[in-house]
C-alpha cells in the first residue's frame, strides 16, 4: 500500500466518526466539508478522494448531505489514460440491525463525463474546484436516523469501476 493513498481495489468504506460534531461545526460555519483519505482505484491507477458536506451545498444547503468525488494527483498519472472514464457508485450504508439482514443503503451512481474538468488529469495538489457529485445526496434528517447513524458514526462507501 502506498503511503500516498490506499489501494482499495476500487472499493473503500470511509468511516466518519463524531458526525454530530461535524454537522454542528458545519452549521456554525467552522467547516464546509470533510475529505476522505486518498484512495487508489486499483494498484498503480487513479487517485480519488471523497468530499462530504454535512450541511450540504447549493440547493441542498441546510437540508441535505452533499457527497462528491475529486481526482487527485497520483504517483502513476503519467502512465494513465486521461480523462478518467468509468462509473462511480456512492453509498451511505444502512447500519441497522434488521433481523432479516435486509438493509436500505442510500446509493447513487454516475458515469464520469470525459468532457468535465473533474475527470481530467489533475494539475494542482489539493484543488477542490473540480469536484463531481451530489449537492442533495440524502436528506440530513434521514442520515441522522439510527438506521444510518450508529454510535455517532456514518459509513460511506465508494466503488470505482474503470472502463476498459
Amino acid at each position: 500500500m502506498s503511503s500516498l493513498g490506499q489501494n482499495c481495489g476500487g472499493k473503500y468504506i470511509w468511516k466518519i466518526d463524531r458526525f454530530s460534531h461535524h454537522l454542528q461545526d458545519a452549521r456554525d460555519g467552522k467547516i464546509t466539508s470533510l475529505e476522505s483519505p486518498p484512495i487508489y482505484s486499483s494498484q498503480q491507477e487513479y487517485k480519488f478522494s471523497m468530499h462530504f458536506f454535512p450541511k450540504g451545498v447549493n440547493g441542498g444547503d441546510g437540508r441535505h448531505i452533499g457527497l462528491f468525488v475529486g481526482m487527485m494527483q497520483g504517483e502513476y498519472d503519467t502512465i494513465l489514460e486521461w480523462p478518467f472514464s468509468g462509473r462511480i457508485v456512492l453509498t451511505i450504508k444502512d447500519q441497522s440491525t434488521d433481523v432479516n439482514g435486509f438493509r436500505h443503503d442510500i446509493s447513487d451512481t454516475f458515469v464520469a463525463k470525459r468532457n468535465l474538468g473533474a475527470f481530467q488529469k489533475p494539475t494542482a495538489t489539493g484543488s477542490y474546484s473540480n469536484l463531481y457529485g451530489y449537492a442533495e445526496f440524502a436528506p440530513t434528517a434521514l442520515v441522522c436516523s439510527p438506521q444510518y447513524l450508529r454510535d455517532d458514526t456514518v459509513m460511506i462507501k465508494i466503488e470505482i469501476h474503470k472502463n476498459i
